[in-house]
Protein backbone atom coordinates (compact mmCIF):
# COMPACT_ATOMS: atom_id res chain seq x y z
CA UNK A 1 0.00 0.00 0.00
CA UNK A 2 3.00 2.24 0.86
CA UNK A 3 4.00 1.92 -2.80
CA UNK A 4 0.53 3.25 -4.18
CA UNK A 5 0.54 5.74 -1.35
CA UNK A 6 3.56 7.23 -2.90
CA UNK A 7 2.46 6.63 -6.57
CA UNK A 8 -0.96 8.76 -5.81
CA UNK A 9 0.81 11.77 -3.47
CA UNK A 10 0.55 14.38 -6.04
CA UNK A 11 -3.52 14.21 -6.43
CA UNK A 12 -5.62 15.45 -3.60
CA UNK A 13 -7.24 14.68 -1.43
CA UNK A 14 -4.49 12.78 0.41
CA UNK A 15 -5.35 9.37 1.19
CA UNK A 16 -4.95 8.59 5.38
CA UNK A 17 -3.89 5.47 6.78
CA UNK A 18 -6.29 5.12 9.79
CA UNK A 19 -4.99 2.35 11.31
CA UNK A 20 -1.24 1.36 10.70
CA UNK A 21 0.16 -2.25 11.22
CA UNK A 22 3.34 -3.66 10.98
CA UNK A 23 4.27 -5.57 7.71
CA UNK A 24 2.18 -8.17 6.62
CA UNK A 25 3.31 -10.05 3.43
CA UNK A 26 1.04 -11.58 0.92
CA UNK A 27 1.74 -13.75 -2.05
CA UNK A 28 1.46 -11.96 -5.31
CA UNK A 29 3.93 -9.94 -7.38
CA UNK A 30 4.28 -6.57 -5.88
CA UNK A 31 3.87 -4.48 -9.34
CA UNK A 32 0.44 -5.91 -9.47
CA UNK A 33 -0.79 -5.53 -6.83
CA UNK A 34 0.82 -1.95 -6.23
CA UNK A 35 -1.03 -0.99 -9.95
CA UNK A 36 -4.28 -2.68 -8.46
CA UNK A 37 -4.09 -0.41 -5.18
CA UNK A 38 -3.01 2.57 -7.25
CA UNK A 39 -5.74 2.46 -9.44
CA UNK A 40 -7.99 1.77 -6.69
CA UNK A 41 -6.81 5.01 -5.03
CA UNK A 42 -6.58 7.17 -7.63
CA UNK A 43 -10.08 6.30 -8.74
CA UNK A 44 -11.12 7.52 -5.04
CA UNK A 45 -9.37 10.27 -5.54
CA UNK A 46 -11.35 11.23 -8.74
CA UNK A 47 -14.62 10.48 -7.08
CA UNK A 48 -13.66 13.04 -3.96
CA UNK A 49 -13.95 16.32 -3.65
CA UNK A 50 -10.40 18.10 -2.90
CA UNK A 51 -11.17 18.65 0.67
CA UNK A 52 -12.90 15.23 0.88
CA UNK A 53 -11.31 12.07 2.98
CA UNK A 54 -10.28 9.29 1.54
CA UNK A 55 -9.10 6.56 4.35
CA UNK A 56 -7.44 3.61 4.22
CA UNK A 57 -7.83 0.66 7.48
CA UNK A 58 -6.13 -2.21 7.14
CA UNK A 59 -6.56 -4.98 9.63
CA UNK A 60 -4.93 -8.51 9.56
CA UNK A 61 -6.58 -12.17 10.64
CA UNK A 62 -4.93 -15.44 10.80
CA UNK A 63 -5.51 -16.43 6.96
CA UNK A 64 -6.16 -13.22 5.44
CA UNK A 65 -5.45 -9.36 5.34
CA UNK A 66 -8.71 -6.97 4.77
CA UNK A 67 -7.99 -3.35 3.35
CA UNK A 68 -11.07 -1.04 3.50
CA UNK A 69 -10.60 1.98 0.76
CA UNK A 70 -13.53 4.28 1.86
CA UNK A 71 -13.34 8.36 0.33
CA UNK A 72 -16.55 10.79 0.86
CA UNK A 73 -16.74 11.18 -2.78
CA UNK A 74 -19.61 10.94 -5.36
CA UNK A 75 -21.16 7.49 -4.92
CA UNK A 76 -22.72 5.19 -7.11
CA UNK A 77 -25.69 3.43 -7.14
CA UNK A 78 -26.06 -0.52 -6.89
CA UNK A 79 -26.77 -0.70 -10.59
CA UNK A 80 -24.12 0.92 -11.72
CA UNK A 81 -22.00 -1.94 -9.49
CA UNK A 82 -23.77 -4.94 -10.80
CA UNK A 83 -23.67 -4.19 -14.30
CA UNK A 84 -20.97 -1.84 -15.17
CA UNK A 85 -18.27 -1.10 -12.39
CA UNK A 86 -16.15 -4.27 -13.10
CA UNK A 87 -17.37 -4.71 -16.82
CA UNK A 88 -14.28 -4.53 -19.59
CA UNK A 89 -13.77 -1.70 -22.03
CA UNK A 90 -17.06 0.04 -20.90
CA UNK A 91 -15.75 3.45 -19.89
CA UNK A 92 -17.29 5.36 -16.87
CA UNK A 93 -15.32 8.21 -16.66
CA UNK A 94 -16.19 11.42 -19.14
CA UNK A 95 -12.38 11.37 -19.22
CA UNK A 96 -10.63 9.40 -22.04
CA UNK A 97 -10.00 5.89 -21.48
CA UNK A 98 -10.61 2.26 -22.42
CA UNK A 99 -13.02 0.91 -19.10
CA UNK A 100 -10.29 -2.10 -18.15
CA UNK A 101 -9.20 -0.47 -14.92
CA UNK A 102 -11.69 -2.15 -12.64
CA UNK A 103 -11.64 -4.74 -14.19
CA UNK A 104 -7.89 -5.20 -14.20
CA UNK A 105 -7.73 -4.41 -10.70
CA UNK A 106 -10.43 -7.27 -10.24
CA UNK A 107 -8.58 -9.57 -12.49
CA UNK A 108 -5.50 -9.10 -10.23
CA UNK A 109 -6.67 -9.24 -7.15
CA UNK A 110 -8.75 -12.69 -7.86
CA UNK A 111 -5.79 -14.18 -9.72
CA UNK A 112 -4.06 -13.86 -6.17
CA UNK A 113 -7.02 -15.38 -4.56
CA UNK A 114 -7.90 -12.39 -3.58
CA UNK A 115 -11.54 -10.51 -3.34
CA UNK A 116 -13.10 -7.14 -3.92
CA UNK A 117 -16.34 -5.74 -2.49
CA UNK A 118 -17.77 -3.03 -2.94
CA UNK A 119 -20.61 -0.59 -0.86
CA UNK A 120 -21.75 3.13 -1.92
CA UNK A 121 -24.63 5.15 -1.84
CA UNK A 122 -24.73 8.42 -4.22
CA UNK A 123 -23.82 11.65 -3.19
CA UNK A 124 -22.19 9.36 0.35
CA UNK A 125 -19.03 7.94 -1.11
CA UNK A 126 -17.88 4.05 -1.48
CA UNK A 127 -15.85 1.99 0.60
CA UNK A 128 -14.27 -0.79 -1.69
CA UNK A 129 -12.90 -3.91 0.54
CA UNK A 130 -10.50 -5.95 -1.04
CA UNK A 131 -9.23 -9.82 1.04
CA UNK A 132 -6.27 -10.94 0.23
CA UNK A 133 -4.73 -14.20 1.52
CA UNK A 134 -1.45 -13.76 4.15
CA UNK A 135 1.41 -15.69 2.26
CA UNK A 136 2.80 -19.15 4.24
CA UNK A 137 5.90 -18.40 6.21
Amino acid sequence: IDASLTRCSQQKPTPTIIEPMQNIFVAADFENLTMAFTHLLSNAQEATQDDGQIDITVTGYKSEVECRITDSGEGMDQEFIDHRLFKPFDPTKKTLGMGIGAYQYQQILTNIGGRISVTSQPGEGSCFTVTLPIAAD
